[in-house]
């Protein structure tokens, strides 16, 4: 039997709070102006009602960030700013988002969601073969997570109005290319 996992991913305070460094880049207008929230919530509300599995994965480095790429030209500047450190309110899930104590919750510290994580050995244990993408950045670790889903043979389905980008044209450049390997919806 075929099962089916949603994944979120960085729903996180530092890219979707209104004090958030990282959403003053364009996540919190673009997420005002969609009503990326309330998608993303209403998906999650199904997701957990047709009994699939829904997991969270959220970015965040160490406390001394020795595993931040320093050479990195998107998370180089998370030490100089002391942003997206893991446990702390920075990678904490968006208060908005209806995240339980029971979901599933990964920390990675790098933009797809698979790369030395425990995602795919979680997804085949629970027999996932179709996963729902949703989260920020579209163009990142949307991005980023489907093309190594797609590469691992799960089906795909992104889900375009629970996704978060810094603006349209980021957004929808990316989903554009991802219909090659994904469903876009």
């Amino acid at each position: 039997m075929s099962q089916q996992a949603l994944i979120t991913i960085d729903c996180i305070n530092e890219m979707l709070h209104p004090d958030g460094k990282l959403s003053q880049k364009g996540y919190r207008s673009f997420l005002e102006q969609h009503q990326s929230i309330t998608h993303i919530n209403k998906t999650i509300a199904d997701a957990r009602a047709n009994n699939s599995l829904v997991i969270f994965v959220s970015l965040g480095f160490q406390e001394n960030y020795t595993d931040c790429p320093s050479q990195s030209l998107l998370f180089k500047n998370a030490p100089i700013f002391e942003i997206l450190r893991k446990n702390t309110w920075s990678t904490s899930t968006y208060e908005e988002i209806n995240q339980r104590d029971n979901n599933i919750i990964i920390s990675k510290n790098r933009v797809n969601a698979f790369h030395h994580t425990e995602l795919d050995g979680i997804l085949k244990r629970h027999g996932v073969t179709e996963i729902l993408l949703a989260g920020c950045a579209t163009d990142l670790a949307i991005n980023s997570t489907a093309r190594d889903a797609h590469d691992r043979d799960y089906n795909i389905t992104i889900l375009s109005s629970c996704c978060i980008a810094a603006n349209d044209e980021d957004h929808d450049s990316s989903l554009r290319l991802l219909e090659k390997i994904a469903v876009i919806v």
